[in-house]
């Protein structure tokens, strides 16, 4: 992680006066997270809400609104199921923990 947001793909879509939920995989430090919901707030989303599989409340250092929370998670790096580190891992069926 570098720490700083790139933003890859635009929004195509209006999203004024529109209630939005956020689906992520993980929310670890909540930096991006953060990034994207003060975007959808400065487009006029009427409302915010997020969903996430796994959480990383040790890591978190925002204090993000998270509505629906699958599992809290140590502050470990995990892959699988489309979590990859360097490209790797992300096709795997399982969750799995990156052992140092």
């Amino acid at each position: 992680t570098t720490g700083k947001v790139r933003e890859l793909l635009g929004l195509e879509h209006n999203i004024f006066n529109r209630n939005i939920i956020i689906i992520d995989d993980i929310v670890d430090t909540g930096k991006t997270l953060d990034h994207i919901m003060e975007d959808f707030k400065a487009l006029g989303a009427k409302s915010i809400e997020v969903m996430t599989l796994f959480y990383k409340p040790g890591a978190n250092d925002h204090s993000l609104p998270l509505k629906y929370v699958g599992f809290d998670i140590s502050n470990d790096f995990v892959v699988g199921y489309g979590m990859d580190y360097n490209g790797y891992g992300r096709n795997l069926k399982d969750i799995y923990k990156i052992s140092s």
